[in-house]
């Protein structure tokens, strides 16, 4: 069995990239350990996890509900997938390092490595040479990404490697614009009233302090309020991550949507997949 390590900057990226690999890509999410390919053993010693359950009379320890910010498992016919939330983009090397290094000494061989980045404060290429540079430099272990291999691209090395960029990789954005393209499938109705609260944001800002305002004037900020919006109706009382688990933002309608079609094209790549016969219409896609 092959074995794949993807890396985000949040738990809504690898929530929403979980989703897809099980949605589209035939993975499973792993349950219990002892359904866990052994050789993810050395990354499980970087983390802790609280929830063990009783079944019939043996002591399950549920790697489900792994302690934040521990990788979540997945695995399909042929491949053994773990994905890391990195919490935030300053941290995303760092983490990649931190649970790759285990790995390297005990000589796990993995055959496909994925990294998620969002583009909101700056192009999504000078992201990429920024996070090129950073892994060259202190992940020595990976495997150089080529010059030739662009965002969005699959290098030719062992293990190979990929960075892609939310929404994809020729647009500024975030995961939060494929949230709202999913949304506006499903959701239409509820994402209307949620931007129309949002769009006069500008009438609630004297209310708050500099503190309160400043995720809100961020450059992904009204986008991120939309989804969060959604979430708190969908799930109230709940984080966003537990709706995009129990509700229909992958769901055979949103799994049809143009702009979702350059990242499941990513993933079928670097997981070297049949590519899906397309059912939808061959449009293009806006921003390219």
């Amino acid at each position: 069995m092959k074995c794949a390590y993807l890396a985000a900057e949040g738990v809504h990226d690898v929530t929403f990239l979980g989703r897809l690999l099980t949605k589209q890509l035939g993975f499973a999410q792993v349950q219990d350990r002892p359904q866990l390919d052994a050789r993810w053993t050395e990354l499980l010693s970087n983390y802790s996890w609280p929830m063990k359950r009783r079944v019939s009379k043996q002591v399950i320890e549920d790697i489900s509900r792994l302690s934040v910010p521990a990788p979540v498992f997945f695995q399909s016919s042929e491949w053994s997938l773990a994905i890391s939330n990195a919490e935030g983009i300053s941290n995303l090397t760092a983490r990649i390092q931190r649970d790759l290094e285990p790995l390297f000494r005990a000589q796990l061989s993995l055959d496909a490595i994925g990294v998620f980045l969002d583009s909101d404060a700056e192009p999504p290429m000078q992201r990429f040479a920024t996070l090129r540079r950073e892994l060259q430099s202190k992940v020595t272990e990976l495997p150089s990404i080529p010059e030739s291999v662009g965002l969005g691209d699959i290098s030719p090395t062992t293990p190979q490697v990929g960075v892609f960029s939310m929404p994809h990789p020729k647009a500024n954005g975030t995961l939060e614009d494929l949230l709202l393209d999913c949304a506006q499938h499903v959701y239409p109705s509820l994402l209307g009233e949620a931007r129309q609260l949002v769009d006069r944001r500008s009438e609630f800002l004297t209310e708050l302090n500099k503190n309160e305002r400043e995720e809100i004037c961020k450059p992904a900020g009204a986008k991120k309020a939309m989804v969060a919006v959604l979430g708190a109706f969908l799930k109230p009382g709940k984080p966003i991550s537990a709706s995009l688990q129990d509700h229909r933002w992958v769901s055979e309608q949103t799994l049809l949507s143009p702009a979702l079609r350059p990242l499941l094209a990513f993933l079928t790549k670097l997981l070297e997949q049949p590519t899906p016969r397309p059912t939808y219409a061959q449009t293009p896609l806006q921003g390219t």
